[in-house]
């Protein structure tokens, strides 16, 4: 929404402080580095426009950081405030992918039910890991933000893809708890992201109909990018029988005019075996249950 100053804003006397923090806010909310703040083209601006009020005092690099790192501190006290306020428990949705120039991060993100009876959630951290994606290391960042906020012993859950390093990072956060003499279980707490398990049993589903290659189910289940992600999966279109063609062709029912055509493209016994799969009663629920012990 733009906000138009009225005449009585620039009748008020000069403040550099409120200054720098509309810089800072500027910075912030159209994510500018903080050098911008240095740039010539910027600084000639800004002083064309302060020029009848005379030499504008544009704050350095440094001083921005300064002031953006105390906007942070007083934010963190305000969630503080927030979550010191709520009575009922707060889960926590984590998840850890690595940057294309091998940046780790590990972002976290609180949902509650706040004074109002509402739900919400926010995004508490977004820290970097140090060294590898082990149990241990996410293990340590998350402790050290529940740390922050004052959360220790208020987690009720936390969900997470089926990577093998949440299982443990689970289990080192709970032998963390344990010698704080705090409440957590690792086994009770452990939520699976269902959008994550159903990707894995899709891609089962397509090794399953001989859409994909194990070699590359192997390497969709492994993708360091986000699994939401739309990806495009070559087909393998196996040479069929022309009697098993034929019996495709009356199963699905297509008519004459079209099935010799579909046939050619293998399109026929492929939809014929994604009837049959989808025919077997409760075949994708089982598979969704079964890797989500699984993984």
């Amino acid at each position: 929404m733009l906000i138009i100053p009225t005449n009585d804003f620039f009748q008020e006397p000069w403040n550099q402080g409120y200054f720098e923090e509309l810089l800072v806010k500027w910075l912030v909310a159209s994510n500018q580095p903080f050098s911008e703040v240095e740039q010539v083209e910027f600084i000639e601006l800004l002083q064309y426009v302060h020029h009848s009020g005379g030499k504008l005092h544009i704050p350095k690099q440094d001083v921005i950081r300064r002031r953006i790192i105390k906007l942070g501190e007083s934010i963190i006290e305000e969630i503080c405030d927030i979550f010191s306020k709520i009575t009922g428990k707060i889960a926590l949705s984590i998840d850890a992918w690595t940057s294309s120039n091998q940046h780790a991060f590990l972002a976290i993100v609180a949902h509650y039910i706040n004074e109002n009876g509402q739900l919400e959630e926010l995004l508490i951290d977004f820290r970097e890991l140090s060294g590898e994606h082990s149990g241990e290391n996410m293990a340590d960042a998350v402790l050290k933000t529940l740390e922050l906020y004052g959360l220790v012993g208020k987690i009720i859950a936390i969900v997470m893809d089926n990577a093998s390093n949440n299982d443990t990072m689970m289990k080192s956060l709970e032998d963390r708890c344990r010698r704080r003499k705090v409440i957590f279980s690792a086994k009770a707490s452990r939520l699976r992201c269902m959008p994550h398990t159903i990707h894995l049993a899709a891609i089962k589903l397509l090794e399953g109909i001989g859409a994909i290659s194990s070699k590359t189910g192997r390497k969709l289940e492994s993708r360091s990018s986000n699994y939401q992600d739309n990806f495009v999966v070559h087909v393998n279109i196996e040479e069929s029988n022309p009697n098993e063609d034929e019996a495709a062709v009356e199963q699905v029912g297509v008519e004459e005019d079209s099935s010799d055509e579909l046939k050619k493209d293998g399109i026929i016994p492929s939809i014929a075996k994604v009837e049959n799969i989808l025919a077997i009663p409760n075949l994708l629920f089982e598979l969704i249950i079964s890797h989500s012990y699984e993984k």
